[in-house]
């Protein structure tokens, strides 16, 4: 990143998006070192959109939640995309599935995009609503 931004400073102009996590933004009880570390990068871009924005470059971050990935397929950690891990998104995704890679790119494409010249230094969560979903969700309220 420094080095791209040394070039966009030059030239006035640019957009970077740094990929950080929803878990950089919400606590994780049993994943504490990789929540610090996706943190940390959201800090690194809100600092540095405060830093480049007078000479026109932006930066943002994206958050991503659950994303189906052939990583997650094969994880063994997360047990894969199973019946199981399918009803923990039911109860932890307000949109009740997984992102498709694809619509997390799109986001990335958008915060480079002119349509998207008066953000900066900030972290946009796509994840479905995970980093907005409670605790423990009644379900809809609407009066």
């Amino acid at each position: 990143m420094r080095r791209q931004l040394r070039q966009m400073v030059r030239q006035r102009a640019g957009a970077i998006v740094n990929v950080a996590s929803v878990g950089g933004l919400k606590a994780s009880p049993t994943r504490p070192a990789y929540g610090a570390s996706k943190a940390g990068i959201i800090h690194l871009t809100a600092t540095a959109a405060n830093e480049c924005g007078q000479a026109g470059v932006r930066v943002n971050a994206l958050c991503p939640g659950w994303t189906d990935t052939p990583a997650l397929a094969q994880s063994s950690r997360s047990g894969g995309i199973g019946a199981e891990r399918a009803a923990m998104v039911d109860a932890l995704v307000p949109l009740k599935r997984y992102a498709t890679a694809v619509e997390q790119a799109e986001a990335i494409v958008w915060l480079c995009s002119d349509a998207a010249s008066y953000i900066t230094g900030q972290a946009l969560a796509v994840d479905g609503g995970t980093s907005v979903q409670l605790m423990a969700a009644p379900g809809p309220q609407i009066d």
